[in-house]
């Protein structure tokens, strides 16, 4: 082989290589999960230990658990010195219980939801519904309470920083009163009533996520400028012209496009006059082309919901103005995942 042959055969094989270098990606994502499915990050919080006393204290086989440390010291999720294995600094951030940035139970969640994954052909092929046939929606009801406590407080973990990222460029200087619908554990509220002193949140959410929203306020010290609310946004009332603001965080992408039509119409009307829509969410261009974590999320959507998709700013700012909202401004939250679009009512 010439050497310029050779060049255009490595030139074509690295090519390849970026191009499809996702098909192992699912190998480092169950080695994560698995790992914190078995506590191996809590276990190593108080330093390091070594292979069989993390082996024993997982109830796990002493080959696998040395097959999957090691794995996780070349991910750099752990440091290996001699025979100890230790958190990196990182994994201490992000994956042990009391740290602000834990993330452990959002990890769990998704673990629990491989199984839809691992259905996607069949799910494209037959559509969302057909999810109702995987074997998650046979558990009890005190199982299906558990996930859906456990994805509240997941989602918590995952979106506090974002929260206090949104609460500081929003200028919500002279509301009053603000309804986070669909609210979830009270994330978003909490830095909104603490970066305006004056301000008062309400929190609707279903039962389970509304015990949650009671438990993070009172845990802030601001159960008295937070009240949570039990409904269905999608078959009650929110109101009659009794908020300056409501607020909408990752709602849209849950719902159908009619859905989302007579949700934004309830908000219209749960709005005072001068008040203002603010609809957060990860929307993709009109062409549908980019950005990657828009059009990556609607594979969720089709995955866990009966008709979610990711919609364009172009599709919600046509929502918004059908229904009256005018003065229609765009925030990006973070380049490429999520913007906010705001709108005002007469």
């Amino acid at each position: 082989m010439t050497t310029r042959a050779r060049t255009e055969a490595w030139s074509s094989a690295t090519l390849r290589e970026e191009k499809f270098w996702p098909i192992d990606l699912f190998t480092r994502s169950l080695t994560l999960l698995v790992a914190n499915k078995l506590g191996v990050f809590e276990q190593l919080a108080g330093g390091p230990r070594p292979l069989v006393d993390i082996a024993t204290n997982s109830g796990a086989d002493l080959k696998g658990m040395r097959i999957l440390l090691d794995a996780l010291v070349v991910l750099e999720y752990l440091k290996k010195t001699g025979e100890l294995y230790e958190n990196e600094n990182d994994t201490t951030l992000y994956m042990t219980k009391g740290s602000r940035e834990y993330i452990g139970t959002r990890l769990l969640h998704i673990y629990d939801g491989l199984d839809r994954w691992l259905r996607l052909e069949d799910l494209v092929r037959h559509g969302q519904k057909y999810k109702y046939r995987l074997p998650e929606f046979h558990k009890t009801p005190a199982e299906q309470k558990k996930r859906t406590r456990e994805f509240t407080i997941g989602l918590s973990e995952s979106s506090r920083s974002t929260a206090a990222l949104v609460a500081k460029m929003l200028d919500l200087r002279g509301v009053k009163d603000l309804l986070d619908v669909g609210g979830g554990a009270g994330t978003y509220s909490i830095e909104f009533v603490r970066k305006q002193p004056k301000l008062r949140a309400v929190v609707f959410e279903l039962p389970i996520p509304a015990r949650v929203a009671r438990e993070q306020a009172k845990a802030a010290g601001l159960e008295k400028r937070i009240r949570v609310e039990i409904g269905d946004f999608l078959s009650h009332n929110l109101g009659k012209q009794v908020y300056d603001a409501v607020f909408l965080s990752n709602i849209i992408h849950n719902l159908s496009a009619d859905d989302n039509r007579r949700l934004l119409e309830k908000a219209w009307v749960s709005l005072r006059s001068g008040g203002r829509i603010i609809v957060k969410d990860m929307m993709p261009n009109d062409r549908r082309d980019g950005p990657y974590y828009p059009l990556i999320f609607a594979l969720t959507m089709l995955m866990f919901t009966d008709s979610g998709d990711t919609y364009s700013e172009a599709e919600v700012r046509r929502w918004l103005k059908e229904i009256g909202f005018v003065r229609l401004s765009r925030k990006t939250v973070i380049r490429g995942e999520n913007s906010i679009l705001i709108g005002w009512k007469k």
